[in-house]
């Protein structure tokens, strides 16, 4: 989702390397454009970052990938908080995308 929206503003979130081989970027290299900020706003690209790339953070996608939630983990307030955020991410970038048509 965030590399759809920062790609949507013109950015790119691959590059290409020797060979003619265009590999997808980290996640957090794409938090860090100024298209991120613009369209999503700062606050919701620190709490983003915050929540799913950040070691410092909840860092909730690598829990996911490598398996270190238990079976409560996807109940738990960050997880219920993460899921709030995107969907609110999903709803301000499609009334953005309504509006510019």
């Amino acid at each position: 989702m965030v590399r759809h929206v920062v790609e949507s503003q013109g950015a790119t979130t691959s590059k290409l390397e020797p060979g003619g081989v265009q590999r997808k970027r980290s996640l957090g290299p794409p938090f860090e454009t100024p298209e991120a900020f613009h369209a999503l706003g700062e606050d919701s690209v620190f709490e983003l970052q915050d929540l799913f790339t950040e070691q410092l953070g909840m860092n909730l996608r690598n829990e996911v990938a490598q398996g270190s939630l238990d079976d409560s983990g996807p109940f738990g307030t960050d997880d219920l908080y993460a899921w709030w955020l995107l969907l609110r991410v999903c709803v301000v970038t499609s009334k953005q995308v309504e509006q510019r048509r």
